[in-house]
């Protein structure tokens, strides 16, 4: 039976990306907002089998914090592993595994690889993991140059297509700098909102500086305006790069199918 994993974070981008990539691993996951409705998750659950395996908490969540649902939980009965994420490490935050029997703390952004193995050891999991892209198995591995300034975007992409390679920029010109270094991407996912360069000037820069780099590029924001849509639509047809458009928040479908639809497989 597979083990039910309940992410409690105030920040729905964090609770999107390590649903992703959790489940991608094999383990089925829920998620609350805050303490009070990660407390009531656990507890309607705990004489079902579905009763919660591990707790990944922030512990900064309103409404109930970390701290007072760490009490909660270990008033229970059954001892229930937690597992503590956070962007802060100050003394307070360092010292919480130590004073309330936490199974560990991990600083947030983490890499993927880090979660899973402290992840897999609290649960004993030593099965290899399989990640599956659309209806098969990645037929390759995909290249793709991620140009986002968002630290969680980049953790959310990343966790929905883990078993791809990634190479990670913060705005256009970073992004001019690993094109310098290498060429053999099979996409670009683009913000186009960016600091210092952003998606637009960097495609026009892209194009006079590597005329013959000629990839697929999604392009993604947070906002959805008619005239930007179709600026640069027509800014990517003069240059000749195929794209599509997304709109924040993202969802591993809406990528998957902007892929396949440009032809990256």
């Amino acid at each position: 039976m597979n083990k039910v994993i309940l992410i409690a974070d105030n920040d729905k981008s964090i609770r999107v990306s390590l649903g992703h990539l959790l489940r991608s691993k094999g383990y089925i996951v829920t998620t609350a907002p805050n303490g009070r409705v990660a407390m009531d998750i656990i507890l309607s659950n705990e004489a079902t089998p579905d009763r919660v395996s591990l707790v990944i908490a922030d512990p900064m969540m309103e409404v109930v914090n970390s701290p007072k649902l760490i009490d909660e939980i270990r008033k229970l009965e059954r001892r229930i592993p937690i597992l503590v994420i956070s962007g802060r490490m100050e003394e307070d935050i360092v010292k919480l595994p130590e004073a309330m029997d936490l199974e560990g703390i991990v600083k947030k952004p983490f890499l993927e690889e880090n979660l899973m193995q402290k992840v897999d050891e609290i649960l004993s999991i030593s099965k290899k993991h399989v990640f599956e892209f659309g209806e098969g198995k990645t037929k390759k591995k995909l290249k793709i140059l991620l140009v986002e300034d968002d630290d969680n975007i980049q953790f959310l992409v990343q966790a929905m297509f883990p078993d791809n390679e990634f190479s990670n920029a913060e705005n256009g010109v970073e992004a001019l700098e690993i094109l310098q270094e290498r060429k053999d991407f099979d996409a670009i996912l683009l913000d186009l909102h960016l600091p210092i360069m952003n998606g637009d000037m960097f495609m026009k820069e892209m194009s006079i500086s590597h005329p013959d780099f000629k990839v697929p590029v999604v392009m993604i924001t947070a906002e959805c305006q008619k005239e930007e849509v179709e600026s640069a639509e027509l800014l990517a047809k003069e240059l000749g790069f195929k794209l599509k458009y997304l709109v924040k928040p993202l969802e591993q479908n809406q990528i998957q199918t902007a892929f396949e639809e440009l032809g990256v497989r």
